[in-house]
Formats: C-alpha cells, structure tokens, sequence
C-alpha cells in the first residue's frame, strides 16, 4: 500500500495554494524491490489542478515518475497549485503503477485561493455569503461580535496610524485580522476563502442584491429573499446601510470624488516598506472606506459591522502581497521589507506591536504591557492556528510578512491570491 503525505498529513482532505508544499510517498509495508510510479491528476478544465516537482524551485509539472523505495522509507517532492479551484476537493491526485498503469492511490484536493469578488461563480459566491452569514449567528467563541471588538474605538490606536500613534504594523496587523476571519469561515465551510473587491475596476457583480447588496437612495441595502445577508443583524439591529459615491455599474473608486489611486500608482508608492505602508494606509486604503458617503464602512469603530469591511481589506493585503512581489519584500532581516527589528525596547516613537519579534495584540492576550497603547479586553482568543502553517496562536509581527513561505516553507500562512503566482526566483532552498 502507498501511503501520501502532502504538507505534513495524510489521508485528510488537502487545501494548497500556489506556493510548493512538501509531500512524500512511501510503502506501508516493506517490499521486495522498489516500486516506480506515476504521480499525476484528475481534473476538468474548469476546475483547480495541481502540478508536481522535485524540489522548490522547480516548475511544478503535469506528472511526476518517482521511485518509492522497497524499505518503507519515503521518497520526498513538492505539489503546487497550477489552476484556482471552484468546488471543493474538485482535483484527484492519481498514483499509478509505472509498469501496469495500475491506480494505487487517489488523494483529493482543493487549490483554495482569494478571487476577486467580480469574477466568482454563483456556487462561489454562495458558499461565501452562507459562511459569513452563519458565523454572524454563531455563539459561542469566536463569535462574530468578537471581530467587532477587535476593531473598535479601543483598537483603533493599536491597530491604525494617527499623527500621535505612527504604527507601521498597520499592514501587517490587517493582514492576521483578516486571516483570522477567514479560518472560522473555513471551520463551517472548508472551500471558502476571502473574496477581494478590486477598487479601481468595475465591481458591477458585487454590489447587488445577489451579494453585498444594492443601495437605495436613503443607503439601506436591498438584498434578495435567497441572500443570506438579507437578515444580516448586528447589535440587535437588522440590515446595512451603505451608499457608494461612485456609480456600481459603470464606475469604481476611481471616481474623481473619491481620489482614490490605481493599482498601479499603489505599487509605485515607495521601493521600501517604510515608505509604502504609511501612504497605502491612506490611499487607497481611507480612499476605499470613504467611497461610501454614509455606513458604518465609512467609520473605523463601526466599519466591521459590514461585511464588505472584509473584502475591502483583502485587496489591501493583496495590494500589499503584490508590491511585495513586485520588489521582492520578503527578506525580514532586510530594512526595505521591514524596518523596526527585535522586539519593542519599552520606549520610543513607536509602540509595542511594532517590532518584528512582538507578538501582536489581541490574539496574545496581552492588556497590561507597559507603555503600550493596547486596549483593556484581548477579544477572540488565541490565533486559529494550523499545522505546518504560519501564524503561531500568538502570531508575531515577523510570521506575517513572507506569507508565501520564500524564507522557509514553514513560514507559509497558506494564503494566495488568484493574480499573484508563486514566483520562483524569490525561493531560498
């Protein structure tokens, strides 16, 4: 019998991204001589698909012939998603007899990864609106109401940048917030991932009654009788309010009301992270809030009421993702990928949570460091964490930048997104 291991576990449903994730085959039983096989997949075209290479910076390919040794010992290689899945566990990995064409073994897996909003498919949209909208009702711990306090007016100096409070964790906090959600929607429903909202397309599939909802002219939100949203309650109250500037048909947050800079211009904003962070913050990030002139989006003590809040903060990280890409921001003992090393030194101009090596609030419980601008309540509990991923169930400030796992395959936080692939020239064997 051939047994399988992909990123740590076998036999268990398989979640990859694009990133090369380390697998191995070998005999449960020792045999008389070695077994050559065929590793390859199962899939249509329109669904995910994964691809196979000996080592992490090899191009992953459509099949792989290995040799399993007769002793029982395993023979190791790397599987990476090729092609974003649109069901769950909709690919098949074959292992078949080299000689005989035998099948040995079949494994499934799903290539789960942050689409942009516009494109999903209704059966993607669904599963997404179903999750979110079951965790809101949810009690019980983490509950949604946790996700509200954790983004609060108490928060705000914490997890924000302000003329008196300059945080350069503001990325990277975002970016362990969101991931967080995103876990315990996949808690109910595996095959879910965190849609982004692009800002400077046209976003004509997601504001509608189908899916984040359809504005009136007073900004309530209308949503079809079959939406789960459309019993979306929070704080007792029942409904949304938000009311976009920009047309959602025709126009985007390019709308010269809003000011908000394009994709591009964010990439260009700096080649450092000290220089980009603080203006994307700002722009596109405030810009994207303030498209919406009334709603709790619009408000930072308020903006996780609405579930748009997400989408919005996955194209800032994904904004982030790609200028880190583009720049090759992964090097954590590189000032240009992040300035404030070591740990927080107990004063200064910034704050604890900072620094590469602090752990970050709330997930490490802590309310009392000295100095700090922490709020007096750690909501939530520890980080989801998962095994052979990163964060940590206290996650440091370092653990959120290479989320790809460049440094180290273990460094992966298994997060990717439909249009940032897994470059190899970035790779460190």
């Amino acid at each position: 019998m051939i047994v399988l291991t992909i990123n740590g576990q076998a036999g268990a449903p398989v979640y990859l991204g694009w990133s090369s994730r380390p697998a191995s085959l070998k005999l449960s039983v020792a045999q008389p001589q070695a077994t050559q096989v065929i590793i390859k997949t199962v899939s249509a075209p329109a669904t995910g698909d994964v691809g196979f290479s000996v080592n992490r910076n090899s191009h992953p390919a459509a099949t792989l012939a290995v040799t399993v040794p007769a002793n029982g010992t395993s023979v190791n290689f790397f599987v990476s998603g090729t092609r974003a899945s649109t069901e769950n566990q909709d690919v098949t990995i074959l292992v078949t007899d080299a000689g005989t064409g035998a099948t040995l073994l079949q494994q499934t897996v799903m290539v789960r990864v942050r689409k942009n909003a516009n494109g999903l498919s209704v059966a993607e949209r669904n599963r997404f609106l179903a999750a979110i909208a079951k965790f809101n009702a949810t009690t019980g711990t983490p509950r949604y109401q946790d996700f509200l306090d954790m983004h609060n007016a108490a928060a705000n100096t914490e997890i924000h940048t302000s003329s008196a409070t300059p945080r350069y964790s503001f990325l990277v906090w975002h970016r362990a917030f969101i991931l967080d959600l995103e876990r315990q929607l996949q808690k109910i429903d595996p095959s879910v991932s965190l849609p982004y909202w692009k800002f400077d397309e046209v976003a004509d599939k997601v504001f509608t009654a189908d899916f984040m909802g359809a504005a009136m002219a007073s900004g309530t939100l209308v949503f079809n009788a079959s939406n789960p949203l459309s019993h979306w309650a929070i704080n007792g109250r029942t409904g949304i309010v938000r009311k976009p500037i920009f047309n959602v048909q025709t126009g985007s947050g390019l709308d010269p009301r809003i000011g908000m800079i394009s994709e591009k211009a964010t990439i260009g904003l700096g080649t450092t992270y000290k220089k980009f962070a603080p203006q994307a913050e700002q722009n596109p990030h405030g810009n994207a809030h303030e498209s919406f002139s009334i709603g709790p989006i619009t408000n930072i003590t308020t903006a996780t009421q609405d579930p748009i809040f997400y989408l919005l903060h996955a194209n800032v990280d994904r904004l982030w993702a790609l200028w880190q890409q583009v720049h090759n921001r992964y090097d954590i003992t590189s000032v240009s990928t992040y300035p404030l090393k070591g740990a927080y030194p107990g004063q200064g101009r910034n704050h604890v949570g900072d620094f590469l090596q602090d752990t970050m609030w709330p997930w490490n419980g802590d309310t009392s460091h000295s100095g700090s601008t922490r709020p007096p309540t750690a909501p939530g509990g520890p980080f989801p964490a998962l095994a052979n991923l990163a964060p940590s169930v206290a996650p440091q400030v370092w653990q959120m930048i290479d989320y790809q796992g460049y440094a180290a395959a273990d460094d992966a936080s298994d997060v990717d997104y439909d249009s940032i692939n897994f470059n190899l020239q970035n790779v460190t064997v």
